[in-house]
């Protein structure tokens, strides 16, 4: 365990790996606009004996292409308790976005990100401040797309609200999303998605389909499904399956 921990941590830091995800790069790598203005909703499902939803709002602006600033809270029911996260503040930036690049890819682009959390003193805020890092490379050959994210979130002190856990853990959260997708059409693809994640001696590792709709330039659709592969030490029982549907918009 400690190995697998050690390698994945090591692969995170030498791409200092959030998802620059390839139906979202087609449309920001032709925006000619030096500001623009991002709004975004996603909504998760984890089949614990009792659901856990989380819906997560967003806003942000972009600035040349580059630099990407995000706040967003999110609001979690458990089926006997609704409330609210901590509020999360995040900046994203682009350190590559080239024609030619890794692997022989036709594009390529790689991005590093960070974040602080700010608990508000709802029934899920952390106790303390928490603080994110992490990234994601993206590379694509024709119709083929890969992406790969990693993100570690740093626990101050206290317990931090894991949803894929299941609920409040006392450690540092490390994640990972590998993402392969074909593009059937320009606005449309089909994908395999592998999850991670890790809190002191928990695993839980998913792999499922993903699939992608673009709406013209300015909006897109994703939705997965993960299905357990391994579970390990879970705090709340484990999970049997996860949903997850997100919708962004840019202006």
């Amino acid at each position: 365990m400690k190995k697998v921990k050690t390698m994945i941590l090591g692969l995170a830091a030498l791409l200092s790996c959030t998802v620059v995800a390839q139906a979202e790069d087609a449309p920001q790598a032709q925006a000619t606009d030096a500001f623009a203005l991002n709004f975004s909703a996603e909504t998760d499902f984890f089949n614990f004996d009792d659901g856990l939803v989380v819906i997560t709002p967003s806003a942000g602006f972009k600035l040349f292409d580059v630099l990407d600033a995000t706040v967003s809270l999110p609001v979690y029911n458990n089926t006997d308790v609704t409330g609210l996260g901590d509020l999360n503040f995040g900046v994203e930036y682009g350190l590559m976005q080239t024609k030619s690049g890794f692997f022989g890819a036709d594009n390529s682009t790689l991005s590093v990100n960070g974040g602080v959390g700010v608990p508000l003193g709802g029934d899920f805020a952390s106790d303390n401040l928490t603080f994110t890092v992490g990234g994601a490379l993206g590379m694509d050959w024709g119709k083929l797309g890969f992406d790969q994210t990693a993100s570690y979130l740093i626990n101050t002190g206290g317990d931090v609200y894991a949803p894929v856990f299941g609920g409040f853990v006392n450690d540092n959260v490390f994640t990972a999303t590998s993402t392969l997708a074909y593009n059937c059409t320009e606005s449309f693809s089909v994908g395999v998605e592998f999850f991670q994640a890790y809190a002191g001696d928990s695993k839980f590792l998913s792999l499922g389909p993903t699939v992608g709709v673009a709406f013209g330039k300015t909006a897109n659709l994703d939705l997965s499904v993960g299905f357990p592969v391994d579970q390990q030490d879970m705090p709340y029982g484990d999970c049997d399956f996860t949903v997850k549907a997100g919708l962004g918009f840019q202006f």
